[in-house]
């Protein structure tokens, strides 16, 4: 690991490192944890952990109380804490498919592959040791270039073909958080990485998102069955629908209604940002740009307590293995996986 003084300078993003503790195994075998401190100049702080390529929190400035810095994620902030189930995938790099693979088993070039039902009778995020399980190696970048986290996934794990060279890299900016997957594989394998951060931009613990407003720039959705997969058919339009969110009014009606866990669609990428939460009471937003053609709407449904947190994850389209009608998510040899998504703070 390069030395973290390099990351010290000018206006550039400062890097502190940590130990973040260790994560038992079976058997006995524990495997020690490093942590990260990113702050900019602009007043964004982000803290980063090995075990899951974990965005453990995100700060920001609190205006109502100068000099201040406030939450605006929602999670454990241990690594002990992380490995329950209560907190599982909260700000995890999830992989190696995000969402539901229905069945957990799908087919590829002819041949049948059988995954854990995590979910039964569904496969969920990588399943119980997927990559939000494991213990990323990692490199300072440099002054203002961030945190490089890398992960090897052999051929076999998860059930999943060939062996995938993985990348997470977290670099804060200017009121910004841009976070980059990138991997590589040796043979055929679906890959749909993605960030779960569950965010609250309000800053106050035990509140819910029902003050929030949200604007989701995809003008269509996939409807969902009672396990959460896809139904058959093309996405709908949100037009008209309660799943239209324009940003013009609270989420408590949505919330009232049942929530949504549901991802928003596209065929090609935008060019601008594609979702912003705002909160008016402490004038905190937050807007996404993304290249990736779907985004799954988590509203904390099952969270205890539910509704105190909203997720949006860039991702390929859910149960795409199983699905030639949707856009392909097989990562082949010579080919580079890139999610690329940009997070932009105001308050």
């Amino acid at each position: 690991m390069t030395d973290p003084s390099l990351a010290e300078g000018g206006d550039a993003t400062t890097i502190e490192a940590f130990d973040a503790g260790v994560i038992e195994r079976r058997g006995g075998e524990s495997q020690p944890i490093e942590g990260f401190v990113l702050r900019h100049p602009s007043g964004v702080e982000a803290t980063i952990v090995t075990y899951g390529a974990h965005l453990v929190s995100v700060r920001v400035p609190d205006t109502r109380h100068p000099g201040t810095r406030v939450s605006i994620t929602r999670g454990p902030a241990d690594v002990a804490a992380l490995q329950t189930v209560s907190g599982r995938f909260m700000g995890a790099t999830v992989g190696r498919v995000a969402n539901r693979i229905g069945g957990a088993a799908f087919d590829l070039d002819g041949q049948r592959y059988e995954l854990e039902a995590n979910e039964p009778p569904n496969h969920l995020h990588g399943g119980t040791n997927g990559f939000h399980h494991r213990v990323w190696q990692s490199e300072i970048l440099g002054p203002g270039l961030g945190v490089r986290l890398t992960l090897l996934s052999a051929a076999g794990e998860g059930g999943y073909p060939g062996t995938v060279d993985a990348a997470a890299t977290f670099r804060l900016g200017d009121h910004t958080l841009d976070i980059h997957y990138t991997a590589t594989a040796d043979a055929p394998t679906p890959l749909s990485l993605t960030n779960h951060t569950y965010w609250n931009l309000a800053g106050v613990e035990g509140e819910t998102i029902g003050e929030h407003q949200l604007h989701v720039g995809f003008d269509r959705v996939l409807l969902t069955d009672a396990e959460g997969l896809p139904v058959p058919g093309p996405p709908v339009s949100v037009a008209g629908t309660r799943f239209e969110m324009n940003g013009d009014t609270m989420l408590a009606a949505t919330l009232a209604g049942g929530g949504l866990d549901h991802c928003y669609v596209t065929s090609e990428p935008f060019d601008r940002p594609v979702l912003e939460l705002s909160h008016a009471r402490t004038g905190r937003s937050i807007s996404l740009t993304t290249n990736q053609l779907g985004i799954q709407v988590y509203t904390g449904n099952k969270l205890d307590p539910a509704y105190h947190a909203i997720a949006f994850e860039p991702q390929s389209w859910p149960n795409s293995p199983n699905r030639a009608d949707f856009p392909s998510s097989v990562l082949r040899p010579g080919e580079t996986y890139s999610n690329h998504s940009t997070y932009r703070f105001d308050w």
